[in-house]
């Protein structure tokens, strides 16, 4: 299957008809779509999933996805106006065109009238016949891609993530028809078709009186399963809405806690800044026990005056010949004994020339003794600084840790106040209203699933009572050369259903291992080298994990960003798996991945389908991303953008 061209009319910001054309080249599968946000890039994505499943964008009233222009028109004129989208598409080498429209009037102003869907098959020269023999136009596209396969093939880039943890029933269904285990179902629902029927003939022929009541027991019994079956169909679908719903106010309420984020984050600043003046603190204490071991709390300025008493006391000592013990033994003689005869021969006396002399000359020495004790308090000042110079460098990076924090703290504080600035007074009351509906919604949904294991768990305690009955039956029935044939068949049918068990086990483990081998090989190619993850599981339910270096679940740990890696890796595996030939599209592919990401997935995505449709807004169209893909681009789209008067029109522009 392979989309040809898309034409849309009136659709959003398309006014008019307007058709855009898709690559059927298998050398350049790509069809490259761009456009900045909010000019009808995903218009064309919801417009595919309108034409082909009835589901309309998710806005307020229709009206909004109706064109605004063709709308004011109608009220100026009251002529009615067509609202569509038709899909031209190859199957089975044969052209179809779908058409999806209603007419837009005064009765379907903000309402939701019913579409009209047909399919035509198209011929060479371009025309088209309706399929008149096509009964159901809506199970002819569910049998060509089911609705819920669809999802793994018409994606919005940013819901990849949301493929890690697959909910109900209908996503493992949806995964195991991909993968081609769904026909196991039909045969054994064949099988069981048959054995009823073979147990009917035998019970009549048999002419057991205890058979037949035990087989029209059987037959009640069936006619209660299947309206249990259909009881159980409904309550999933209802199971499902509600946990539709719920996941719509719970995505509603985390956009809401953003205020409460940044709640979160001042409380982490005002811990850090705590622990940023603890550090300070032990800095400074650390300091003051280094300058305690050497008694003193002013070390630099203890150390200057050492330096500052070393040159006043070193310019005497070099020019002074006196001893100064020698000098005050002599003016002690002379105090005691009037006069003394000096070495030198001359004599002195108490209070001569001589004696004042030597007086003065003591008073000149200043307090030194001697030369040997200013040698010794040099070397005890040399002793000092070797001591203390490597204490000043200690300190000093002490200091300059301690600026460091301080600067931090500054930042911090500046961050806190604006943070404080932008948390709206309001939020707490929104979020606790959203916090209200969501939890009532979560409430309607675990009520649904509760209904549904109970009607599930009857099911299959009806299924279990008639299983019993099944096998009561078959112990009645006589076996006799009239129902000996029937007897055989019964037999064949039944060990047909064991091959059948058997061989599905073995497939779908089979088909499983593959598909974890193929997503590994995807995923890991897309990674960077330092994501050190070591394998990729799936489990029975086709829930996802990966798994790291330390053997541990690494999934919930996962950002955004490698969620949508591993979403792309899982559906492009499933994909290539199933070996499904049906268009990939997706619209934003590259959003939300960073430089290195988006890189590692532009090589991928040429190989990933046989026509590939990328709707890419320009900041994920760079000029690496584009320099990959460009090889495999078979067609290039731009949409134009104007406004005329005053309103807002898009059209499709071919890039040669």
């Amino acid at each position: 299957m392979k989309f040809k061209q898309l034409t849309i009319e009136n659709f959003r910001p398309f006014f008019g008809k307007q058709t855009i054309h898709f690559s059927n080249d298998d050398n350049k599968p790509i069809t490259l779509v761009t456009a900045p946000n909010n000019w009808g890039k995903t218009s064309i994505y919801e417009a595919i999933k309108w034409c082909l499943y009835d589901i309309w964008p998710d806005t307020e009233t229709r009206d909004e996805s109706i064109n605004t222009e063709a709308i004011d028109m109608y009220l100026e004129s009251k002529i009615s106006f067509d609202v569509s989208a038709i899909i031209d598409f190859v199957h089975d080498k044969k052209h179809y065109r779908v058409f999806r429209k209603f007419k837009y009037t005064n009765e379907t102003n903000n309402k939701n009238p019913d579409s009209t869907l047909y399919i035509s098959a198209v011929t060479e020269n371009g025309d088209d016949k309706k399929l008149d023999h096509i009964h159901d136009f809506q199970l002819f596209i569910q049998n060509l891609l089911p609705l819920e396969v669809s999802k793994y093939f018409i994606v919005d880039g940013d819901d990849f993530k949301s493929f890690i943890n697959p909910t109900g029933g209908k996503t493992k269904e949806a995964i195991e028809q991909l993968l081609n285990l769904k026909i196991f179902d039909r045969v054994r629902h064949h099988l069981n078709t048959l054995e009823r029927d073979f147990e009917k003939d035998y019970t009549k022929k048999s002419g057991s009186v205890d058979a037949e009541k035990l087989n029209k027991k059987v037959e009640d019994a069936e006619k209660i399963i299947d309206t249990l079956v259909k009881e159980v169909k409904k309550l999933e679908g209802r199971k499902n809405l509600a946990y539709t719903q719920w996941k719509r106010y719970d995505k509603e309420l985390q956009e809401a806690t953003l205020s409460s984020g940044k709640i979160i984050k001042i409380e982490k600043l005002v811990e850090r800044n705590s622990d940023l003046e603890n550090h300070n603190k032990l800095i400074i204490d650390e300091c003051s026990k280094r300058l305690s071991k050497y008694h003193t709390i002013a070390l630099k300025t203890v150390l200057n005056e050492i330096v500052d008493e070393l040159s006043n006391i070193r310019e005497p000592l070099d020019i002074s010949p006196y001893d100064r013990v020698l000098l005050q033994d002599i003016i002690k003689i002379c105090d005691e004994k009037k006069h003394v005869d000096c070495l030198c021969g001359s004599s002195i006396k108490k209070g001569d020339t001589n004696y004042k002399n030597i007086k003065e000359k003591l008073n000149t020495l200043s307090g030194i003794s001697n030369k040997n004790e200013v040698l010794e308090l040099q070397t005890h000042l040399k002793d000092i600084i070797l001591k203390i110079n490597p204490l000043k460098k200690e300190i000093g990076e002490y200091e300059v840790s301690k600026l460091k924090n301080d600067q931090q703290l500054d930042l911090n504080i500046s961050e806190l106040k604006t943070l404080r600035k932008e948390i709206d007074e309001n939020s707490a009351k929104n979020q606790a209203l959203l916090a209200k509906t969501t939890a009532q919604s979560l409430e309607a949904y675990n009520n649904c699933k509760l209904e549904h294991a109970v009607s599930t768990e009857t099911l299959s305690n009806n299924n279990l009572e008639i299983e019993i009955d099944r096998r009561e039956l078959k112990k009645l029935l006589n076996v006799d050369e009239r129902t000996k044939k029937l007897k055989m068949k019964l037999d064949l049918v039944g060990n047909a259903y064991k091959v059948v068990e058997n061989k599905y086990e073995i497939y779908r483990l089979r088909k499983k291992k593959e598909l974890e081998k193929k997503v590994q090989k995807i995923l890991f190619s897309m990674l960077t080298a330092n994501e050190l993850f070591e394998s990729f599981k799936i489990d029975d339910d086709y829930e996802y994990d990966v798994i790291n270096k330390n053997g541990r679940s690494h999934k919930r740990k996962l950002s955004n960003g490698q969620k949508k890696v591993l979403g792309v890796s899982f559906v492009a595996g499933l994909k290539n798996v199933a070996n499904e030939d049906a268009p990939f599209i997706i619209d934003s592919p590259l959003n939300a991945i960073d430089k290195t990401h988006q890189i590692n997935y532009a090589k991928i995505l040429p190989d990933l389908s046989t026509q590939l449709i990328l709707f890419v807004t320009d900041a994920e169209l760079t000029k690496n991303t584009l320099t990959l893909l460009k090889p495999k681009i078979g067609l290039f789209n731009e949409i134009e953008y104007k406004i005329k008067n005053k309103y807002n029109r898009s059209k499709f522009v071919e890039v040669t």
